[in-house]
């Protein structure tokens, strides 16, 4: 823009300062929780369980604090609710898989 000014989704930023430090620190738990279970598991570590859990959590809170926005599309857009609604689809199944690798002793 003229004014120097940036809008949309190129501003530098943006979530972070759109959102409280609380849903940005669910968020990052839930983010990073996840990739740190999925490499965890894929090295056949029984942590892999808990660290799953806990991003588990942290994914719901994170979702939930974003459904419970009434403008939640304006906010953080329509692809990106989705994706959250497909992440709080598929990370149970995620959980429950490395629980029950655990379980069968194939997780150490």
């Amino acid at each position: 823009m003229a004014d120097g000014k940036t809008t949309g989704i190129d501003t530098p930023g943006r979530h972070s300062t759109d959102f409280p430090r609380g849903s940005v620190a669910t968020r990052s738990a839930a983010v990073w929780g996840g990739v740190m279970g999925a490499v965890l598991l894929l090295m056949r570590k029984a942590i892999a369980v808990p660290v799953l859990l806990v991003s588990l959590i942290a994914m719901i809170i994170t979702a939930t604090s974003h459904g419970g926005l009434s403008d939640a599309v304006v906010v953080i857009g329509m692809v990106a609710l989705v994706f959250s609604a497909l992440n709080c689809a598929t990370s149970p199944g995620a959980y429950l898989y490395a629980k029950r690798m655990r379980d069968q002793g194939v997780l150490v």
